[in-house]
């Protein structure tokens, strides 16, 4: 995928760059910018900039406020493939 073109889909294996890359997309298709993202996670733009572009991670605790508010869950928003999750 050429550099700078935004992905749609979420990525597929666990990774910073996975996260950062399921984050934008999530965002996008919340329709929002940097920004309004940020102040609905209680973050700067700055942050959100920087997860994106796998420059760092959110918290453990960010992380469970972007699945409660985005209606997401912590295995897909961290690319974690279905085939990794044992149901008992």
């Amino acid at each position: 995928m050429p550099v700078g073109r935004p992905r749609t889909k979420l990525a597929k294996y666990p990774s910073l760059k996975a996260l950062g890359a399921n984050i934008e997309a999530i965002r996008k298709y919340m329709k929002m910018n940097q920004t309004e993202f940020g102040q609905l996670l209680g973050v700067s733009q700055n942050s959100v900039s920087r997860w994106e572009r796998a420059l760092t991670q959110p918290t453990s605790m960010q992380i469970l406020n972007i699945c409660y508010k985005c209606g997401v869950s912590a295995d897909d928003l961290l690319g974690v493939p279905r085939k990794w999750v044992k149901i008992k």
